[in-house]
C-alpha cells in the first residue's frame, strides 16, 4: 500500500498534509518550487507505481509558467491527476 492509499478514504486536509510534507521533503533550497525531477521523485514517493511518463503528462498542464518546476499548488494538483488516472498511459499503476 503506497501513501496516497493509505489517506485516500480520508478527508482532503490529511491528503493535502501528504502532499505539503513530501514537497517540503523535495524542496531543498526552499523556493517554494521543486524541478520536474524532484516532483517525479515526490510522485513516486507517494505512489510508487507512477512512472515518470505519467508525470511529465501531466506536469505539462500544470506548469503554467512552463518555468519546468512547480509550485507546492501545482504538485497537489499533479498528485491528484495522477491518482485519478489523468497521468496518460491509463494512470497510476495500483
Amino acid at each position: 500500500m503506497n501513501l496516497w492509499e493509505y489517506a485516500y478514504p480520508y478527508p482532503i486536509a490529511l491528503r493535502q498534509f501528504i502532499v505539503k510534507q513530501a514537497f517540503n521533503q523535495f524542496d531543498k533550497d526552499k523556493s517554494g518550487k521543486i524541478s520536474a525531477a524532484e516532483a517525479t521523485k515526490l510522485v513516486q514517493t507517494v505512489a510508487p507505481n507512477t512512472t515518470e511518463e505519467q508525470v511529465r503528462n501531466a506536469m505539462k498542464s500544470l506548469d503554467k509558467d512552463q518555468d519546468g518546476e512547480l509550485s507546492k499548488d501545482e504538485v497537489s494538483q499533479l498528485v491528484s491527476k495522477i491518482m485519478s488516472g489523468g497521468g496518460g498511459s491509463g494512470g497510476a499503476a495500483q
